[in-house]
């Protein structure tokens, strides 16, 4: 907000009350063939006119209003309070394409940011590769060597989006880690890719657990295949949003060495791929999924009984609900992932 400049009384140019105002000349000799403005200043003002220290004083009067306005118009110069550094611009909102409309980004919306959050840290190296059947991006962020031993971090996208765009939803992670971003398989009619042709609403749940199940094999064996090719500390961290959340449930319980934790956003795992028994739930990583009460792409009731099913089985699944949120990434659910996602990274 501009500051206003109070000025004392003492410094402001008022006239004096001995004004010529009140004071008509005896004679005025007016200038052979004065300029335009000076006709109109002695006809409007022909007070004004008379001494050159009234000039002065209307001049200094002039110039005091003018400060004035250019303090009003001028910003502040006052340095802001220091603030902890936010490493990168948050992506406020992830949203899946809908099975009926063209992928679009939500608006954005505003976000503070917490007091504690990391340094941003080298920029991050990025390259590509496939892995089997599967493409993919790497990012290394937090440190400067691409082949280093880090941590690693699987994230999924969903339906209509690819590895560039969903990559930011990691931005600000603020520890060294590898992140694979694996592109779905199939192009998507409206842009961007699908990991899976059948959607969530499909009543055809053994069809849908079908394409979920090809593209589950798809990204085990990928993701067997990156981490004997980089260098990687303890067993990655699964994420996904929409299809990318649906197959983060698929794989933590169908292939429950590969990953160390499962944190799926928006998705579900359909009755056809749920375990019928497991021997010891330490085999299997824990759960945490992350949904929106309003979500209508993937509904909320069946996510809901799936997590209860894994549980009666011994799973250590947990479902946490955010009330008044649609199928979406929003602000706070992601600052709950990135926590996640740090807490069991802090521990390999």
């Amino acid at each position: 907000m501009a500051r206003r400049r109070h000025w004392p009384a003492s410094e402001r140019k008022t006239p004096s009350s001995g004004s010529c105002v009140t004071h008509r000349p005896k004679q005025i000799r007016s200038p052979p063939d004065p300029p335009a403005v000076a006709r109109h200043e002695v006809y409007l003002f022909p007070c004004l006119c008379q001494t050159g220290r009234v000039r002065l004083l209307v001049a200094l009067a002039f110039a005091w209003l003018a400060s004035l306005v250019a303090c009003e118009r001028a910003p502040n110069r006052t340095p802001p309070a220091t603030v902890a550094a936010d490493p990168a611009p948050a992506p406020v909102q992830h949203q899946a394409a809908d099975a009926a409309t063209t992928p679009s980004a939500p608006p954005p919306a505003a976000v503070e940011s917490p007091p504690d959050k990391p340094s941003p840290g080298p920029a991050p190296l990025a390259r590509t590769g496939t892995a089997g059947d599967v493409e993919y991006l790497e990012l290394v962020v937090g440190n400067d060597n691409i082949d280093a031993v880090l941590p690693m971090v699987v994230a999924l996208h969903g339906l209509g989006d690819q590895p560039q765009q969903f990559a930011a939803l990691l931005s600000g992670l603020g520890m060294p880690a590898r992140l694979v971003f694996p592109r779905a398989l199939d192009p998507y009619e409206h842009g961007g890719f699908s990991w899976f042709p059948r959607r969530a609403r499909d009543p055809d749940v053994d069809a849908l657990a079908e394409g979920m199940t090809r593209a589950t094999h798809a990204l085990a064996d990928a993701v067997r295949e990156v981490v004997r090719q980089r260098p990687t500390q303890g067993r990655p961290v699964l994420t996904g949003f929409s299809q990318g959340g649906m197959l983060s449930f698929a794989l933590a319980t169908s292939h429950p060495d590969l990953f160390s934790a499962a944190f799926p956003v928006g998705g579900w795992l359909p009755p056809p791929l749920w375990p019928l028994h497991i021997d010891d739930p330490r085999d299997f990583p824990p759960i945490v999924a992350l949904h929106g009460d309003q979500d209508h792409a993937v509904a909320l009731g069946p996510t809901q009984a799936a997590v209860t099913e894994l549980i009666r089985l011994g799973f250590r699944a947990q479902l946490h609900v955010y009330p008044d949120v649609g199928h979406a990434i929003t602000p706070a659910m992601r600052e709950e992932l990135l926590a996640l996602i740090r807490t069991e990274l802090g521990q390999q």
